[in-house]
């Protein structure tokens, strides 16, 4: 990524908003900022961000989300470029009072974030997605996120039981919830309840957040998975 992206963020972490949004701009505008899609996508998520925290929700929704299909049409939907969008989509989201929607979004950009050592970024995104928990009243999760946001600590998960491993593998495949039944020989209530007791201890509210927490956490392979 390029150092004038990286450069604004650092600004914006120090609270110097002024010199933040001056170097985001100047990243955006450069002549050969679309060779660059990685400080792009990053510099015009940090805008919004700023917009979220001038007050200035709305505006900051829909640069945000121009940000995220900035990184989708480039190809950087699953990379670490794309964290931003997804963070600051969720500040704005948690502003306009949508903590449902906006705990999705941040907890794409925590995963985006995550890393084997603690890092400022990632506590960043830690402190966002705590807010988030807490708005929808999830204080349990809320406070293993603190711990790790403010210690470096690992988030404490729970083990998920014999039967949630067998319907958090199949979870990772292309099956229906009814086709994970049938392959489980279990009834669509206890695939429903499995599942959400899988999301509870994984944090996540999301089958697809489901799998990439897993696959960070080392609970499943998708490379074992059937099909």
């Amino acid at each position: 990524m390029p150092a004038i992206a990286v450069l604004a963020y650092v600004h914006y972490l120090r609270g110097d908003d002024a010199s933040a949004r001056v170097t985001a701009e100047e990243a955006i505008n450069r002549p050969d900022a679309p060779q660059s899609p990685h400080g792009l996508v990053h510099a015009e998520a940090l805008l919004a961000l700023l917009e979220c925290d001038a007050g200035h929700p709305r505006a900051a929704e829909a640069q945000a989300r121009h940000a995220v299909a900035q990184a989708q049409e480039f190809g950087l939907s699953d990379v670490w470029s794309a964290a931003l969008s997804h963070h600051a989509l969720g500040e704005a989201l948690l502003a306009l009072g949508r903590p449902q929607d906006a705990e999705r979004e941040l907890e794409r950009a925590e995963t985006l974030r995550d890393a084997l050592e603690p890092r400022l970024d990632h506590a960043h995104s830690l402190l966002a997605l705590v807010r988030a928990r807490i708005a929808r009243g999830r204080l349990i999760v809320a406070a293993s996120e603190l711990d790790a946001a403010r210690a470096g600590t690992e988030k404490v998960v729970e083990q998920p039981t014999f039967a949630e491993l067998s319907v958090l593998r199949l979870l990772a495949t292309d099956l229906s919830q009814r086709e994970l039944a049938n392959e489980l020989f279990l009834s669509m209530n206890t695939v429903k309840t499995h599942t959400r007791s899988i999301y509870g201890k994984l944090g996540v509210n999301s089958r697809e957040a489901a799998v990439r927490r897993a696959n960070a956490l080392g609970l499943i392979e998708t490379s074992d998975s059937p099909g």
